[in-house]
């Protein structure tokens, strides 16, 4: 006997005793709880005594039309069949009847892992006795912890476990508040880290918001605030789906609760995968932010390459920039025939499913000769002028009437200046009076 959902307190059992000929039926064979995988046949069967017995299947409650036999068999498992079924038997001489226990259908990467209304169900299903309940959100198991029954997840195999708790999902007054979030309708899963790593589960995919709360299993006390690892109800909020992601160690065993949000219930999805960063492991290193200089002649070809560091478990994305700007998007970034304007600061963002991190990869600069780019006229006395050159080279803008004389007495100075990289713009000031002027460019 159980209280319904999270009601608690004294029990009054009454009965009456009707003498009949006809028997009751005896439900011998209960269906059993089933997770599959999608798109294949699942079939839930029921066995009873005596003969002449009538059959209705149920789905979250609800009469299944056409489903009066012995046994129910869905051909191609979908999201909407999700749920929780039962069948009632019925004496066709007498007309009494009895219900099976309610069996529950999931969608789910490795079958025979469920989830549960309550923690305590979840923590019998692993093989293991309760010793009791110390105090709310606080359970202590006998025996070992072991992971029967557990969400195993591996690097590189992401996992995923649809759930409905639309039927027989109650949040319990001694359930932990995931976010201090006050839910509806909670499940309970268990999920084994089968390696080290980090964790990332979402919601991604659910019809309804949810919060989410993870907790280390351990013996003795298994959940409380103290074990909580992470949690999100941002989700509570709205439609977004919810994500935590934790560091892991191989073997590692965790509680995950889930909950609708207000009165919401409806279809949970929840994946999780297991791996690292673009980086190995542990933090971030701090050679990322250390470019290494490179110096280049101008024509010469250049290939960037990603640092050997990075993570090649997940599969990852890269971004090149230069200065800033978006270059190639592949781990190599070639340059061909390089020009000043291929100086500068390259970088890489590479991202993957657990986190991002810009790899400062070169300061690269480019031997050129000394030489005029460009020019933008700015009337009626200004103009631009773009100088290409070696980093930290002197030079002097000077002009001339005659393209044939810049005798030193005949030139006039109208820049002295240093370039910072290895394509600068300055602006010069024309103070010379003259119809046409001759430019030239030379070292200082």
């Amino acid at each position: 006997m159980d209280g319904n959902g999270e009601e608690s307190g004294t029990f009054l059992l009454q009965g009456q005793f009707t003498q009949s000929a006809n028997v009751v039926p005896s439900i011998t064979g209960h269906p059993t709880n089933r997770t599959v995988l999608p798109n294949t046949s699942v079939t839930f069967t029921v066995s009873a005594q005596p003969a002449s017995l009538s059959y209705q299947w149920y789905f979250n409650g609800i009469a299944l039309a056409g489903e009066t036999g012995s046994s129910l068999t869905i051909p191609n498992v979908q999201p909407a069949n999700v749920g929780h079924y039962a069948v009632q038997i019925t004496n066709q001489l007498g007309g009494q009847s009895v219900l099976s226990r309610m069996a529950t259908l999931e969608i789910g990467s490795q079958p025979g892992v469920q989830s549960f209304d309550k923690l305590e169900d979840l923590l019998q299903a692993s093989g293991n006795g309760l010793a009791g309940f110390l105090q709310p959100a606080r359970i202590q198991k006998q025996g070992p912890v072991t992971s029967i029954g557990f969400l195993s997840v591996s690097a590189g195999l992401p996992v995923s476990q649809l759930l409905n708790n639309a039927a027989d999902s109650s949040t319990q007054t001694r359930d932990p508040l995931p976010c201090g979030i006050i839910g509806s309708a909670s499940r309970w899963l268990g999920l084994e880290a089968a390696g080290d790593g980090f964790i990332r589960l979402d919601s991604r995919g659910s019809s309804n918001a949810v919060s989410l709360a993870v907790y280390r299993l351990a013996p003795g006390y298994e959940t409380s605030i103290n074990t909580l690892v992470r949690c999100d109800s941002s989700g509570a909020s709205g439609p977004d789906f919810i994500t935590v992601q934790f560091q892991t160690t191989n073997g590692a065993l965790y509680l995950v609760e889930v909950d609708s949000a207000e009165s919401e219930k409806g279809f949970i999805q929840l994946n999780c995968r297991l791996g690292l960063p673009p980086w190995k492991y542990g933090d971030p290193p701090d050679w990322a932010s250390v470019p290494t200089n490179l110096i280049y002649s101008y024509g010469d070809d250049k290939t960037l390459v990603a640092p050997d560091e990075i993570n090649n478990i997940d599969p990852s994305s890269y971004q090149w920039f230069r200065d800033g700007y978006a270059l190639g998007s592949n781990r190599e970034l070639s340059l061909i025939g390089l020009q000043p304007t291929d100086a500068g600061l390259y970088s890489v963002l590479v991202s993957n499913y657990f986190g991002s991190l810009t790899y400062q990869v070169a300061l690269l600069r480019v031997n050129v000769p000394l030489q005029f780019l460009g020019i933008g006229v700015e009337p009626p006395d200004a103009f631009d002028l773009d100088v290409a050159g070696n980093f930290g080279q002197g030079f002097i803008v000077e002009a001339a009437t005659d393209i044939t004389d810049f005798a030193p007495g005949n030139v006039i100075d109208l820049e002295t200046n240093r370039l910072s990289k290895n394509v600068q713009t300055v602006t010069v000031t024309n103070t010379v009076p003259a119809d046409r002027l001759f430019y030239r460019l030379r070292s200082e």
